[in-house]
């Protein structure tokens, strides 16, 4: 195993998921890709026209970068070996891509606990990734 795709969404509950990956990566020496999707897509010409939407966008990268570096400060403790990637767009078609073009060993999420039901009429992230990818995929409960 040389790489370890960790997904986060900073809801509060990926630590699970990186304590796996920790875990993982020590047994391996193996890096550790963070990888955290917004799934808002703003199109730069707006951006640059909308002062109040530049100011948004701005906010949002300042609460993901500060939830990077936090994430960074743990495992910095433990592993040495780790960098992150931020993305936009369909969340589980972004982790699939990235997937491949880093040619990751197993992509760790965290995973809610929805009913079937839920997941039949809504589906999710954690879902459509295992669906459509050969990559193993180790679902980590959050609860």
């Amino acid at each position: 195993m040389r790489r370890i795709l960790v997904t986060l969404d900073f809801k509060g509950k990926d630590y699970k998921a990186i304590d796996v990956a920790k875990d993982l990566g020590r047994a391996f020496d193996a890096e550790i890709i963070l990888l955290n999707v917004d799934p808002i897509e703003v199109d730069k010409q707006v951006i640059a026209q909308e002062p109040l939407m530049m100011q948004r966008a701005k906010a949002i990268q300042d609460i993901i970068e500060e939830n990077v570096q936090e994430v960074e400060g743990k495992l910095g403790a433990d592993i040495y070996n780790f960098r992150h990637i931020l993305k936009t767009g369909s969340p589980h078609e972004q982790i699939l891509k990235v997937a491949k073009e880093e040619d990751v060993d197993v992509i760790i999420m965290g995973s809610n606990k929805h009913s079937g039901a839920y997941r039949f009429l809504i589906g999710s992230v954690a879902d459509q990734v295992v669906k459509n990818t050969s990559i193993p995929v180790l679902l980590v409960p959050y609860e």
